[in-house]
């Protein structure tokens, strides 16, 4: 008796974007944002130039707003064109739900790594799990699309 062949499939591009509603775009945006949040943290770790956190979390807050805009352009085009206000809110609400929470998180994370590792005290009295409670509601949201999605 053979054994069947475990194979590890990768997501693909069409499944990621019918699943959580990324664009290849968007995709390419936050990688770019996150390579250049990269760069700049390597040159503040060396102590090459001071950067605040706030400016190399820049680019990832640059990207999550564009990210957000554009979702809200597409939203509007597609009531525009097919008068539909449901069809409009019941497809992109799950992307302004992911836009707007990674926002926060990116926010929320930036202002406790700036006063934990920057000024050596804690900038704000909460834990790292009301810090990651936008990733939570995100993940409920992409539970709830791929629930529609089924």
């Amino acid at each position: 008796m053979t054994r069947p062949s475990m194979s590890l499939e990768m997501i693909t591009l069409p499944e990621l974007q019918k699943w959580t509603g990324i664009t290849p775009f968007e995709l390419l945006m936050h990688c770019i944002a996150i390579l250049i949040s990269t760069i700049m943290f390597t040159v503040k770790w060396y102590k090459i130039v001071q950067f605040s956190y706030w400016h190399i979390f820049g680019p990832m807050f640059l990207a999550s707003g564009l990210d957000l805009y554009f979702v809200f352009i597409v939203a509007l085009r597609v009531y525009v064109e097919e008068k539909q206000i449901r069809r409009s809110l019941a497809t992109h609400l799950f992307n302004f739900l992911r836009a707007s929470m990674f926002g926060l998180f990116l926010m929320f994370l930036c202002q406790k790594i700036e006063g934990d590792f920057e000024h050596g005290q804690v900038a704000i009295q909460t834990t790292y799990g009301v810090v990651f409670m936008p990733i939570w509601i995100m993940l409920a949201g992409l539970a709830g699309q791929m629930v529609r999605l089924i």
